[in-house]
């Protein structure tokens, strides 16, 4: 009888894992099942309703179901991140003293996982144990989130203050020198190039970003009533440097070397091909590289825009006067070995609005993470 208790014991534990297991195999289905309808809504609202009835779900889960949400993020978009962060927050929010803090940190720990995922963990951590956040975010410095970068960059960028402030130069400047290669919010690179310039190192910011300082240009061609975004202007289909081509109102252009001379290898295109309104412009130009290279070409400009690379349309914005950053639009490209053509597509509308004359752009080529790759000489 004794061994039989055991056994029927033994078999009841057995079964109750297998229940067990059954219930998380369950709730991690139901989870994925929830975090794609929360990563289907796109910028434009369709899915809204089905992402809010599954945040609205999700909320209600405890807080030992956190690190399995924050596995179903993996490759989710800005706008879904956000969409996440509320249902994680309000979940544990529900009993904070049951939010696994030590799983969440072997989370964070991979690299691999989500950044924006990551980035939420980091919070979480931060929230349960506040003391651990500068101890954290000291290992961040190279991490591949750029949220999680920053934070360190900055956390650093103060310490060196500090040795300025004690006069220690030549160290200060070692440290500056350093956090300059590790940054990549441009706010962040800007603002050290500045320290060092101060202790006598100036940087050459246009060196550092990689930005593309020489194109060749050829427009106007028509942009009156915003036609020219998709019209298929002779550039789209072959680049031939020594033809001349019918513009806008059938003026003959002509492709026209421009080295761009301003900071963050700004080329305008008032100056360079002379002010018009409800135009195109075309700018090619070649990036060469030994080997193939997984890559980004990013590009800034307040107007209409496209991008392509060796034939491949990787960037289109056909918007106006939307502000102008560095970086403001990206596009994944692979390059090939040799010689990459680029061709940007640069509309300006009609409106004449003092603040709507700018007409320019700036581009510049990137691993993932923002730092620049350099062309092949």
């Amino acid at each position: 009888m004794y061994r039989v208790w055991i056994g029927s014991a033994v078999l009841a534990i057995i079964l109750m894992s297998g229940l067990n297991q059954r219930s998380h195999a369950d709730d991690q289905a139901d989870i994925a099942a929830l975090a794609a309808k929360i990563k289907a809504v796109d910028r434009f609202g369709k899915g809204h309703l089905e992402a809010s009835s599954a945040v609205a779900e999700l909320s209600n889960l405890p807080p030992s179901s956190i690190p399995i949400i924050l596995q179903e993020m993996r490759g989710c978009s800005p706008l879904a991140a956000n969409w996440f962060r509320a249902a994680i927050e309000s979940s544990s929010q529900s009993d904070p003293k049951a939010v696994p803090t030590s799983v969440l940190k072997d989370f964070l720990a991979e690299t691999a996982n989500d950044p924006y995922a990551r980035s939420l963990a980091f919070d979480l951590i931060v929230e349960q144990t506040p003391g651990q956040g500068p101890g954290l975010i000291e290992t961040f410095l190279l991490d591949p989130c750029m949220e999680l970068r920053f934070m360190a960059v900055e956390q650093k960028m103060q310490e060196v203050a500090k040795l300025v402030e004690e006069d220690k130069s030549e160290l200060a400047t070692e440290r500056y020198q350093i956090l300059l290669e590790a940054a990549r919010h441009p706010d962040q690179i800007n603002a050290i190039a500045k320290q060092l310039d101060s202790l006598g190192q100036p940087v050459d910011l246009n060196q550092h970003y990689g930005f593309l300082m020489g194109w060749s240009l050829i427009g106007p061609f028509d942009n009156r009533n915003k036609v020219g975004f998709d019209t298929v202007y002779p550039p789209e289909e072959e680049v031939n440097l020594s033809v001349e081509l019918e513009g806008k109102e059938g003026a003959k252009v002509e492709w026209q070397p421009f080295t761009s001379e301003e900071d963050f290898g700004l080329v305008d295109l008032n100056e360079a091909v002379g002010k018009n309104m409800g135009a195109v412009v075309y700018a090619v130009t070649e990036f060469t590289v030994e080997q193939e290279t997984p890559a980004e070409i990013r590009i800034g400009s307040p107007n209409g825009n496209k991008v392509w690379v060796n034939g491949e349309l990787v960037i289109s914005n056909h918007v106006y006067h939307a502000g102008n950053a560095i970086d403001q639009f990206a596009g994944a490209i692979t390059l090939k070995p040799g010689a990459n053509q680029i061709i940007l597509k640069i509309c300006q509308n009609e409106q004449t609005d003092s603040w709507a004359q700018e007409w320019q752009f700036q581009a510049r080529v990137t691993d993932a993470t923002g730092k620049k790759i350099s062309a092949s000489k």
